[in-house]
């Protein structure tokens, strides 16, 4: 499956090709501040061949859902 990013899609205001946001989501994974890590996970489960991605809410409203 190709993942296609949508044209105006930036991170911190830069834009990324599918390939430079892998090597972003890894680096951040590896590399970043806990906050950063999970974001960096996001980003290798977003661009994956993957066909869902698991994510947790907040709880902000109840108790927190996968």
């Amino acid at each position: 499956m190709r993942i296609k990013t949508h044209t105006q899609f930036t991170l911190n205001g830069i834009s990324f090709s599918n390939k430079e946001l892998k090597e972003v989501g890894y680096s951040l994974a590896k590399e970043g501040k806990p906050f950063e890590q999970f974001i960096g996970d996001f980003l290798l489960d977003w661009l994956s061949n993957k066909p869902t991605i698991s994510v947790q809410t907040s709880g902000s409203t109840g108790k927190p859902k996968r």
